[in-house]
């Protein structure tokens, strides 16, 4: 009888610090791939956002026009003019929206953008008014 115990004692241990560190190890990997996951989703929300709010502005836009035959030297003048709401004209990451009317271009009369996750205009991130159809860099993995 005493071998059965001894063999019982043996096999009852539980696991080994090896085990546990291993099992920890796996738990912190998945942790930090939701956690990579969950942030691009984040990204591509406020993108979505921009691009709605800029096709409003841009909408808003050309109504100002049709009726004043000409574009607002500022967005905020399509705020007085009750053309838009009195809410802050900014884009998905709180920053204001880039706008300069261009009369001399008949293709494209105002350059409307939102400078995107980086906020320096000119990157590849940036939201053009006039191409929200098209696909937007993204990184990779995202």
């Amino acid at each position: 009888m005493t071998r059965t115990n001894t063999t019982f004692a043996r096999t009852a241990r539980g696991f080994s610090m090896l085990e546990l560190t291993f099992v920890i190890v796996v738990i912190g990997v998945l942790l930090g791939v939701a956690a990579y996951s969950l942030s691009g989703g984040t990204d591509r929300a406020k993108q979505r956002a921009s691009a709605a709010t800029l096709e409003t502005i841009k909408r808003a836009l050309q109504q100002f026009n049709a009726y004043e035959n000409r574009y607002p030297a500022t967005l905020n003048d399509l705020i007085g003019a009750k053309y838009l709401e009195n809410k802050p004209l900014v884009d998905g990451w709180n920053r204001n929206l880039f706008y300069a009317p261009n009369p001399e271009n008949p293709e494209r009369p105002f350059e409307l953008r939102s400078l995107g996750a980086d906020g320096v205009n000119g990157t590849p991130d940036d939201i053009d008014g006039w191409n929200l159809n098209a696909p937007t860099n993204r990184p990779a993995g995202t």
